[in-house]
């Protein structure tokens, strides 16, 4: 007898039971009544020179093996296969090492130049401090004041002409005793200071080009009007220097003074 034997109840009857019995999840193991119904089906199914399989189930067949194959339609949409895993590929050793101790130069290297870096920046600070401390404090520091006219006088005074200075700005800073203290811009970038004293006149008078401060030393000679320079003794000295926004003023008295 062939598989045509079968009724399609039947037919269908057996497709279920062998679902149970070799499907992924087999249940029919415990349904005796459901075992000899298929055992009775596979055998009305086949030849009769070909004995029936029997169901296992401790190790069921997978239900591609028994289960009619599904029709496909040739146009549905069909799931991208699934890649092919990737070789790993490993670094040697070696290279794995070489790269490491490189990688070690370097971090050793910048170590190595912050470090340099910050020493220099420690010299250098510690440089301008000890030229702080050593450099002499001046007695008197002369703040800026406004010019007036006696500003405007000055920039027309015949020594600035002789000296080929073109005035650009007259700046005042605070009297020094009786001598007024001038600085003079020039319209070539110099600094020009000037001492004048009213009795006297001009006393010092002294120019620099941009990124020098101008200097102007000045001694007290004798038979001079003490009031000019306060009560300093003949032969003192004083040194003017405009240093940024003021002029600072150092005072030394003779040797011999009491």
């Amino acid at each position: 007898m062939d598989a045509t034997a079968l009724s399609p109840e039947e037919a269908q009857e057996l497709a279920a039971l062998r679902q149970r019995a070799y499907g992924p999840h087999p249940d029919i193991a415990a349904d005796t009544a459901a075992l000899a119904r298929l055992a009775a089906l596979e055998s009305a199914s086949h030849p009769a020179s070909v004995p029936a399989p029997s169901p296992r189930a401790e190790r069921p067949a997978p239900a591609t093996d028994a289960a009619p194959p599904v029709a496909r339609d040739a146009w549905a949409p069909q799931e991208p296969a699934a890649p092919a895993p990737q070789p790993v590929t490993r670094t040697p050793l070696r290279r794995r090492l070489r790269d490491a101790a490189a990688s070690a130069k370097g971090w050793i290297a910048r170590r190595r130049m912050v470090a340099i870096a910050i020493a220099f920046v420690l010299v250098v600070a510690i440089a301008w401090g000890g030229a702080q401390l050593a450099a002499p404090q001046s007695d008197r520091s002369l703040g800026r004041i406004p010019a007036g006219v006696d500003g405007e006088r000055l920039a027309r005074q015949g020594f600035l002409d002789a000296a080929g200075v073109t005035v650009a700005e007259v700046q005042r800073f605070e009297a020094y005793e009786s001598l007024q203290v001038w600085v003079v811009l020039a319209d070539t970038g110099d600094r020009c200071l000037v001492i004048d004293a009213d009795r006297y006149g001009v006393l010092g008078f002294n120019c620099t080009p941009a990124g020098l401060d101008p200097v102007i030393d000045l001694r007290v000679w004798r038979g001079m009007r003490e009031q000019v320079f306060g009560d300093l003794p003949p032969d003192s000295f004083l040194r003017f220097e405009h240093v940024g926004s003021r002029v600072h003023v150092w005072v030394r008295a003779p040797l011999d003074a009491p």
